[in-house]
């Protein structure tokens, strides 16, 4: 159907570009093929099953995904509700322990036989504990099937109402087993973990760049074209492995790491980048560096301005916010195609620039006091706002 049918009305459909169009039809097949199960008996819950895993292997499925987005938590809720309606707990107050009994018996079984193909596949101890773990509770796709027996009469209505509440119990037991497994077990397997081996250093040189990745490999290759010699740290494995690619030499270590550090011979170097993505591990490698090396200058990268102020605040000696000259260039160039005059500009640019690094450092004095940084914000606003009107109002008529 989907080959000689289906298929080819999709992509007609697709090509109109018509989103609603597209959605209806996706939801008619999935109707259809349930009624088409109905009509040979078979159960319409597993013909919806079966269209959704058609479309979940079509081309289109990205496309379905991103429609179908709104109604999935509605739909997923009222399929749960109408799996809870029909769960009988009387069975709970008639026969407690052969439920719990078989609660527990489905979970270990289950679970056993997880954590046995783990062992064949070799995963770890903890990791295959925490396989078992998670999955050792009965599928949702369960209550499809014990519907669609008992409509069979392959299971007796009883029967069915016993083992869907068995299935949902396990469901509903399952965060309480991951909450133990974080708690008890993660603990105490934690030390056998592989610890990562990071590169030995054998280079001294005088510019340590910590990170090396968008933001890093432009001042790193800048520095590098003017002659410079830089030690280059980057704990992603993969990202070192694409530097060696492209010719660069940098080593696999994490420079939150006091002995890295170290080995990269922080104590003489004399300037240390900060080019890390994660504010965590900046604001550790700024900690690490500004209280151990005090004679190394340290360049941080700011994520924003609450990084910022948590790097001035730990002593470094630069910090520039990853986004903000790019942000302004491209303010400046949308200012050009607009027809505006390039030199008044940039000199615009410049002021904005200039009282925008000024009033960040100014605003580090209220930034535990969020009221205080409140109006100052707005007072600075009106101050920069004002600034600018005023050159405006010196520029020529023409050129305004």
């Amino acid at each position: 159907i989907w080959r000689y049918f289906a298929y080819p009305v999709f992509r007609i459909i697709a090509r109109t570009n018509i989103r609603e169009v597209f959605t209806a039809l996706s939801l008619a097949l999935i109707v259809g093929v349930a009624l088409l199960m109905e009509l040979i008996g078979l159960s319409p819950t597993l013909g919806a099953f079966i269209a959704g895993v058609v479309l979940a292997n079509s081309e289109y499925r990205h496309s379905l995904e991103i429609d179908i987005e709104p109604f999935k938590g509605l739909l997923l809720g009222l399929f749960f509700i109408s799996v809870g309606m029909g769960i009988d707990f009387g069975l709970i107050m008639n026969s407690p322990l052969l439920i719990v009994a078989a609660v527990i018996t489905l979970m270990l079984v289950k679970a056993f036989i997880l954590w046995s193909l783990g062992r064949i596949f070799s995963i770890p101890t903890m990791q295959g504990i925490g396989f078992a773990v998670i999955l050792c509770q009965g599928g949702e796709f369960a209550f499809v099937l014990f519907q669609f027996a008992s409509g069979l009469s392959i299971l007796q209505p009883e029967q069915a109402k016993f083992l869907t509440l068995v299935v949902a119990l396990s469901i509903a037991l399952t965060p309480l087993l991951i909450l133990w497994y974080n708690r008890s077990v993660v603990p105490h397997f934690i030390g056998d973990l592989p610890q990562p081996k990071f590169d030995s250093i054998s280079a001294q040189n005088p510019i340590i760049v910590a990170g090396f990745g968008r933001f890093g490999q432009i001042i790193g290759r800048f520095l590098i074209s003017q002659g410079l010699k830089l030690t280059i740290l980057e704990k992603d494995p993969d990202q070192i492995e694409l530097l060696r690619k492209f010719g660069f030499k940098g080593y696999f270590g994490d420079a939150t790491r006091l002995d890295l550090l170290e080995s990269a011979g922080a104590k003489k170097a004399r300037i240390l980048i900060i080019a890390v993505d994660d504010v965590d591990a900046s604001l550790e490698i700024a900690r690490l560096a500004t209280t151990t090396y005090p004679d190394l200058t340290v360049f941080a990268r700011a994520r924003n301005r609450k990084h910022a102020y948590l790097l001035h605040k730990l002593g470094t000696h630069y910090f520039k916010r990853e986004l903000f000259d790019s942000s302004l260039t491209m303010a400046e160039d949308i200012l050009l195609w607009l027809g505006h005059d390039a030199s008044k500009i940039k000199s615009n640019a410049n002021n904005f620039h200039a009282h925008d690094e000024k009033s960040l450092l100014k605003s580090f004095e209220f930034f535990d006091d969020e009221s205080a940084l409140v109006d100052f914000s707005k007072t600075n606003r009106a101050e920069l706002e004002q600034i600018l009107q005023s050159d405006l109002k010196a520029t020529p008529a023409k050129d305004q």
